[in-house]
Parts: C-alpha cells; sequence; structure tokens
C-alpha cells in the first residue's frame, strides 16, 4: 500500500500522486485547498475541531480520523484514531511521541502495513510551532526506515524538507554546496 501525506505547504506540493489509484491521499480535514481530492482525512485535535473542520466532516462522504471522544453521530464517517493500537505497535507501549497532525497520519500509515510513504507540502522548516514537530517526524521517518518502508519528499525542492543536514552526506565537517 503507498500513501501519500498531504500538507499545506504548497511549495513543496510538487508530484503529488493525484489521479493514481495505486496511491491513497491523505490529508488534514481544515484544509479548504485540498481535501476534497484525498482519500482520507485527519483532525486529531481534541476536545474542540476547528468550526470549519467540524462542518465539513459532518457532510463528507470518505473516513475522517478523529479523536475517540469525538466521534458521534454527528460525524457520519468518522473513525476514531487508534491511539492504543499506535502506541503498542510503534511506541512499545510507551508514551507516544506524536507532536503534529502529519505524525498522527504517518503512525497510522506504518499501522496500515504501509510500503511507501510520500510526503507532499510537508516541511516543518523555521521555528515556533514546527520546532518541536519536525523532529517527532524524523523520528518517525527512521522508525519507518528501520521497518523497510519507502518513504519519499516531494522532487520540487533541491534539498529534502526532512532528514536535511548542513553535512555532505556521508562526510561530518563537510559544508554541502
Amino acid at each position: 500500500m503507498k500513501v501519500a501525506l498531504i500538507g499545506r505547504n504548497e511549495a513543496r506540493l510538487g508530484g503529488v500522486p493525484y489521479g493514481d489509484p495505486s496511491w491513497s491521499l491523505w490529508g488534514l480535514a481544515w484544509d479548504p485547498m485540498w481535501r476534497d481530492r484525498l482519500d482520507v482525512l485527519f483532525d486529531p485535535h481534541w476536545p474542540v475541531l476547528a468550526k470549519s473542520s467540524a462542518e465539513y466532516i459532518a457532510e463528507i462522504d470518505r473516513p475522517v480520523y478523529l479523536d475517540e471522544t469525538m466521534v458521534t453521530d454527528k460525524f457520519p464517517t468518522a473513525q476514531a484514531y487508534p491511539l492504543k493500537e499506535v502506541i503498542s505497535e510503534i511506541f512499545h507501549g510507551r508514551t507516544p511521541y506524536l507532536e503534529s497532525s502529519v505524525g498522527y497520519m504517518f503512525a497510522l500509515a506504518i499501522l496500515k502495513g504501509a510500503t511507501t510513504i510520500g510526503l507532499y507540502g510537508i516541511s516543518m522548516n523555521g521555528t515556533g510551532e514546527y520546532a518541536h514537530q519536525r523532529p517527532n517526524m524524523e523520528y518517525l521517518i527512521g522508525f519507518a526506515h528501520g521497518r523497510g518502508i519507502n518513504v519519499i519528499q516531494d522532487n520540487t525542492q533541491r534539498r529534502p524538507a526532512l532528514l536535511l543536514s548542513e553535512w555532505e552526506a556521508g562526510r561530518y565537517g563537510r559544508i554541502n554546496p
């Protein structure tokens, strides 16, 4: 199974496999730019969904993963995010290291047996919110690599957004050109 995780960074959306039936496209329920083109949606925020997300989720015909406490008749296609299974399988029963909605999507893709996970529109560069989310994503990418899962990033930029080093590959101390 190939899963494309779609974020909101428009500069990094090159190569999204829209229209390729071999990919399942997953993304953010509150993102009005892309959500109509996605197969599976996510909003792990608890206890409150964004108003725009809640209105949309109430009417969609595709699966949307929510915190188990948010799964009600109000959201007919809602599915409880399987946090207990993610904790057991990926974090071996320890406190889960999930710091972003994309992290929740990535962990579920691993749990569901993805063989390839593509990252599109996801950079997590900069400071603020992304400063604590980026290491979480890099952890999950490393975990996936350890399981033999192919992780690809958009190919529109000279350098990938995650797992980025200032050093030349394999040459500690030698600055990348």
